[in-house]
Protein backbone atom coordinates (compact mmCIF):
# COMPACT_ATOMS: atom_id res chain seq x y z
CA UNK A 1 0.00 0.00 0.00
CA UNK A 2 1.21 3.51 -0.79
CA UNK A 3 1.69 5.81 2.15
CA UNK A 4 0.02 9.24 1.94
CA UNK A 5 3.37 11.03 1.98
CA UNK A 6 4.57 9.05 -1.04
CA UNK A 7 1.27 9.61 -2.82
CA UNK A 8 1.57 13.38 -2.60
CA UNK A 9 5.08 13.28 -4.07
CA UNK A 10 3.88 11.14 -6.96
CA UNK A 11 1.41 13.83 -8.04
CA UNK A 12 3.69 16.85 -7.67
CA UNK A 13 4.31 16.90 -11.40
CA UNK A 14 0.62 17.57 -12.04
CA UNK A 15 0.87 21.00 -10.42
CA UNK A 16 4.45 21.67 -11.49
CA UNK A 17 5.05 22.24 -7.75
CA UNK A 18 3.19 25.53 -8.15
CA UNK A 19 -0.63 25.50 -7.93
CA UNK A 20 -0.79 29.06 -9.29
CA UNK A 21 -0.15 27.69 -12.78
CA UNK A 22 -3.65 26.20 -12.77
CA UNK A 23 -5.16 29.61 -12.01
CA UNK A 24 -3.04 31.30 -14.66
CA UNK A 25 -4.11 28.79 -17.30
CA UNK A 26 -7.76 29.05 -16.27
CA UNK A 27 -7.86 32.85 -16.31
CA UNK A 28 -5.96 33.02 -19.61
CA UNK A 29 -8.27 30.44 -21.19
CA UNK A 30 -11.39 32.25 -20.06
CA UNK A 31 -10.06 35.58 -21.30
CA UNK A 32 -9.16 34.04 -24.68
CA UNK A 33 -12.63 32.49 -24.90
CA UNK A 34 -14.33 35.80 -24.11
CA UNK A 35 -12.14 37.57 -26.65
CA UNK A 36 -13.12 35.01 -29.28
CA UNK A 37 -16.81 35.56 -28.56
CA UNK A 38 -16.54 39.33 -28.54
CA UNK A 39 -14.42 39.60 -31.69
CA UNK A 40 -16.63 37.07 -33.43
CA UNK A 41 -19.77 39.01 -32.56
CA UNK A 42 -18.37 42.40 -33.48
CA UNK A 43 -15.87 41.93 -36.30
CA UNK A 44 -16.79 38.63 -37.92
CA UNK A 45 -20.46 39.52 -38.34
CA UNK A 46 -19.54 42.81 -39.97
CA UNK A 47 -17.15 41.08 -42.35
CA UNK A 48 -14.08 42.91 -41.04
CA UNK A 49 -12.35 39.67 -39.98
CA UNK A 50 -12.84 36.03 -40.88
CA UNK A 51 -12.86 33.10 -38.46
CA UNK A 52 -9.09 32.53 -38.70
CA UNK A 53 -8.34 36.14 -37.78
CA UNK A 54 -10.69 36.01 -34.80
CA UNK A 55 -9.14 32.75 -33.58
CA UNK A 56 -5.64 34.20 -33.95
CA UNK A 57 -6.54 37.33 -31.97
CA UNK A 58 -8.19 35.27 -29.21
CA UNK A 59 -5.18 32.95 -28.94
CA UNK A 60 -2.81 35.90 -28.89
CA UNK A 61 -4.77 37.63 -26.12
CA UNK A 62 -4.94 34.44 -24.06
CA UNK A 63 -1.20 33.85 -24.50
CA UNK A 64 -0.28 37.40 -23.60
CA UNK A 65 -2.49 37.20 -20.52
CA UNK A 66 -0.72 34.01 -19.48
CA UNK A 67 2.68 35.62 -19.91
CA UNK A 68 1.68 38.68 -17.92
CA UNK A 69 0.27 36.60 -15.06
CA UNK A 70 3.43 34.53 -14.68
Amino acid sequence: MIKPTNLTHKFDYLLFKNPNIIWIATISGILGNLTDSLCGAVFERRGIMNKEHVNFIATLIGGICGLLLV
